[in-house]
């Protein structure tokens, strides 16, 4: 055999080495018609809330108890309580979650206001319960601030939309002037999750099975208020 053929033999053998693991490759990388692939895909179903930042708010605190329950329980502990739940499960999605307050201690309104703004919060969301001199009074309110931007007001409506769907009686989407809500330039709302005052609520805000349900459903609305 003459030494160009050999050399030529060898170049081609050296090329098909070559391409073998390339091809190889192409074919374990599954891509979608718009060119994202499988395994990115599925950590998007996986953390729909990866790359979101969300400051929760457990209201009240320290010297300021808030509303007291009908059954002598208090508004800051079940703030604390369920705000707790909120942002686990919104961490288990994959956001990154600040909170105001994580134990029994005062934080200013002012304080708790200019976290959205430092964080640079994709949602702000302030949890509390209600209390009304009429007994009856009961369910869910969402607040969003007056004049919210598009943002605030899209994910109230889907917080909504995840509250019937899980069963909670609910009061709608209204506007105040909460300075939590007005105190930044970042979406915000505030959840009523129950009445205090009404007995049925004040039983449920006690009962960890429900309070369980409930952050589940705030985690769902979020979630498909703000998944990319």
């Amino acid at each position: 055999m003459s030494t160009s053929r050999i050399l030529i033999t060898a170049l081609v053998a050296s090329l098909a080495a070559c391409a073998g693991p390339r091809m190889y490759n192409r074919t374990q990388t599954a891509v979608s018609p718009a060119g994202v692939s499988a395994s990115t895909l599925q950590e998007r179903a996986a953390l729909p809330l990866r790359g979101k930042c969300i400051v929760v708010d457990p209201g009240h605190g320290g010297k300021d108890p808030g509303a007291s329950a009908v059954d002598g329980s208090r508004e800051k502990d079940h703030n604390l309580t369920i705000a707790r739940l909120v942002a686990q499960q919104l961490k288990e999605a994959g956001a990154t979650v600040f909170m105001t307050r994580s134990s029994d201690k005062f934080i200013s309104l002012d304080d708790r206001a200019a976290m959205a703004d430092r964080h640079h919060c994709d949602l702000f969301l302030s949890i509390h319960a209600d209390a009304a001199s009429n007994p009856s009074a009961r369910g869910a309110t969402v607040y969003r601030a007056r004049g919210a931007q598009a943002a605030s007001s899209e994910c109230g409506e889907e917080l909504l939309v995840a509250l019937q769907q899980a069963g909670f009686p609910h009061r709608g989407l209204r506007e105040a002037g909460f300075r939590v809500l007005m105190g930044h330039s970042r979406p915000s709302l505030l959840l009523e999750c129950g009445f205090l005052s009404n007995t049925s609520d004040a039983a449920n805000l006690s009962d960890p099975h429900w309070r369980a349900r409930i952050s589940n459903a705030v985690c769902r609305g979020v979630i498909a208020a703000l998944r990319g």
